[in-house]
């Protein structure tokens, strides 16, 4: 029989624990690992032109590797407990570039102070270059960009003798309560799921809201509406970078249960909010917490 996994990963955007995660694992499948890369706005990495043969540019990111310290799954081509991975490279993990949080931070701005989004537009040439551009980066990447930390949290949810149960912690039947129980604030265009029938293997995980539904009473302009994460009216034609082919064409991993596996991924992007979910993983409802496939789960099932 397989181990009890669950089919979900959980992933927090918390910088310290991204480190942990990319530090901690040193196992048989993982006998060494590259320092630990900077994910700030301004990472040249993420610029880089894709290698025109990956698993050679793989290879050589190896080969670099500190002696005696772990792989993270990224390089190492497998999860800590040995199923196998698709490689990948940094090229792979493209930034967002959208302003896609530009209701979420707004400053006092004019003779009567009202609050109004962030400007990136520091030249005042009525368009957002390349290099302003890395500001919406950098926020994009504090707050949804987890660095791999996913195993870390899966690790912990198995073998950390009961610290933490994040089935309870994201069970939607008491969306209401996250923050006073757990501190917990709830992304905006979700609501509580209390339908069985609408269970995900079992998990009551947030619905998404209809398209046009308000999310706050604020002024329509800065009004968000529905789950879907949108372009601020002032840059409509932003878009969503595209992962590099040589990459986007593999799967992250062989599912042993391809028809489980494909109604899962249909129902989680039915419920989605509009990102590049291997890169972002999936909303689970929790504002930081992201949810990703567990391929231990899917290679046995």
């Amino acid at each position: 029989m397989p181990p009890a996994l669950p089919f979900l990963r959980l992933r927090r955007v918390v910088a310290m624990a991204s480190v942990t995660a990319m530090t901690t694992f040193a196992d048989t499948y993982h006998p060494a690992a590259p320092p630990p890369a900077g994910t700030g706005a301004s990472n040249p990495v993420m610029k880089a032109a894709p290698p025109k043969h990956p698993y050679e540019s793989i290879e050589a990111l190896r080969k670099k590797a500190v002696p005696g310290h772990p792989l993270d799954e990224a390089l190492g081509g497998r999860t800590r407990n040995g199923t196998e991975i698709t490689p990948r490279t940094p090229e792979c993990f493209p930034a967002e570039t959208r302003d896609l949080f530009w209701r979420m931070d707004m400053v006092p701005s004019g003779k009567d102070g009202q609050l109004r989004p962030l400007d990136f537009d520091t030249d005042g040439d009525g368009k957002i270059d390349g290099k302003e551009r890395d500001a919406i980066r950098g926020r994009n990447t504090w707050l949804l960009w987890g660095a791999g930390n996913e195993s870390f949290w899966n690790w912990l949810a198995q073998d950390g003798y009961g610290i933490t149960d994040f089935l309870v912690t994201l069970d939607s039947r008491r969306r209401g309560d996250r923050f006073v129980r757990a501190g917990l604030i709830n992304q905006p265009g979700y609501r509580s799921n209390t339908d069985p029938s609408k269970r995900i293997l079992g998990l009551y995980l947030d619905l998404p809201v209809a398209p046009d539904h308000a999310n706050s009473d604020l002024p329509e302009v800065y009004r968000s509406q529905g789950a879907v994460l949108g372009n601020p009216p002032w840059d409509p034609d932003a878009k969503r970078p595209v992962i590099p082919g040589d990459h986007a064409g593999k799967p992250l991993f062989e599912p042993g249960d391809k028809a489980l596996f494909e109604d899962t991924k249909s129902r989680l992007d039915a419920a989605g909010d509009g990102l590049d979910y291997t890169i972002y993983g999936y909303p689970s409802g929790i504002f930081g917490l992201r949810l990703f496939f567990n391929p231990d789960f899917y290679f046995f099932f």
